[in-house]
């Protein structure tokens, strides 16, 4: 529930967050980019809601600090027919026309990043290619704290990239409070079921 679209008032009046929206993330790898001269870059990201408004607000954010996007590249997501190789293959010949040695990824699926970066970690194995990849907590918490499992090729892709990881106070009067309130409060799907049944 990080979308930065659940933070439309209008549209959202009664949702609340427990952990910041991803456009804080975008913010935050667009002061990474602009700290290490990585004026010049892609982005690929899959056309869901997810996708879409997290690399939108990254976007935004590198373009204020004077950066420039050369291409954005839609991954389609949950690449899991018999085309798949083709949907990557595609991404990955535009990843290349483009230049660009860093790339910031936004998915919404676990299992489309980790086929997409096996793919591009083949091709740079293969062709001695090189990108540096960025990435919200979204993958990069669950793909770079795995990585003594991972395959050589994802290895190769996840080889310097840099995420985020919101920085969580687990402890503490104010989070103890939370947690009571949390737990004395009655779930509301229960109460939405008992009227259903009856």
């Amino acid at each position: 529930a990080a979308a930065p679209v659940l933070s439309d008032r209008n549209q959202f009046p009664t949702f609340s967050r427990v952990v910041p929206a991803d456009s804080h993330q975008g913010t935050a790898l667009a002061s990474v980019c602009q700290h290490f001269g990585w004026d010049t870059l892609a982005i690929v990201a899959t056309p869901d809601i997810y996708g879409t408004a997290a690399s939108r607000a990254f976007a935004d954010a590198h373009t204020r600090r004077g950066g420039r996007v050369v291409e954005e590249i839609q991954l389609a997501y949950n690449l899991h027919s018999s085309d798949s190789e083709y949907g990557y293959s595609s991404a990955l010949a535009e990843l290349r026309s483009s230049n660009a040695r860093v790339v910031a990824l936004f998915t919404g699926s676990l299992d489309t990043t980790r086929a997409f970066l096996w793919h591009v970690g083949r091709a740079m194995l293969d062709d001695d290619l090189e990108f540096t990849f960025l990435g919200v907590d979204s993958w990069t918490d669950e793909l770079l704290t795995s990585a003594p499992h991972a395959t050589n090729e994802l290895l190769t892709a996840l080889d310097g990239a840099i995420g985020t990881l919101p920085h969580l106070h687990r402890q503490g009067r104010e989070y103890e409070a939370f947690l009571n309130a949390w737990s004395e409060t009655p779930p509301v799907v229960n109460e939405l079921l008992r009227c259903d049944l009856g």
